[in-house]
């Protein structure tokens, strides 16, 4: 079982929704492999330590995790937090130029994500969507390639420059030696 703890805050709506449907979408693919990947909302950053114990944690809030012991997928950037061995998958750079994605995408996959997207969703899926919908998929392929939860084995698979991920940019996606996500930005519409 993967079980995954999520930290958002109420002004990202998008990050909610997009770590919504990655949830749902890594449990069907990990039932498949006869795994289960349950989604556990942790209280905010800085506070007590979950009572249930969880594989990873995916940030989508600004702070310290509620859980050292375990790898951390921030979906924002935190300058406060650049060197304390979280793997980040938002840009800090040309953050305000850019975005992770757009809903007009087509090729590699990306119309296929964007449709199924919109079936669940009733909307587009934006920037901070995507972010939340690769973090679940980040983990769920970790940890179907590994045939382990274990969080020390899923953190140092994540860190290998071997390791990849398709997150339908037609280019593999990695993370970098000071763990940040490698990976095509487009320029903002409109």
């Amino acid at each position: 079982m993967l079980r995954v703890g999520t930290v958002t805050e109420s002004t990202r709506p998008e990050l909610e929704r997009g770590l919504s449907f990655g949830a749902a979408e890594a449990q069907r693919s990990a039932s498949l492999f006869q795994w289960t990947v349950e989604r556990v909302t942790l209280p905010a950053a800085g506070a007590t330590t979950p009572t249930q114990p969880v594989s990873a944690i995916i940030m989508g809030s600004l702070g310290a995790p509620p859980n050292d012991a375990v790898p951390v997928l921030r979906l924002l950037c935190d300058p406060s937090r650049n060197d304390d061995g979280s793997f980040l998958l938002a840009p800090c750079e040309d953050g305000e130029e850019n975005e992770v994605w757009q809903p007009t995408l087509e090729r590699y996959g990306a119309a296929q994500l964007n449709d199924r997207y919109r079936s669940a969703t009733g909307s587009d899926m934006t920037s901070d969507a995507w972010l939340g919908w690769f973090a679940f998929k980040v983990l769920t392929d970790s940890v179907l390639k590994l045939r382990t939860a274990d969080p020390a084995r899923l953190g140092a698979h994540l860190a290998l420059p071997t390791t990849v991920f398709d997150g339908h940019k037609g280019a593999p996606l990695r993370f970098d030696a000071r763990r940040r996500l490698v990976q095509p930005l487009y320029a903002k519409q409109g």
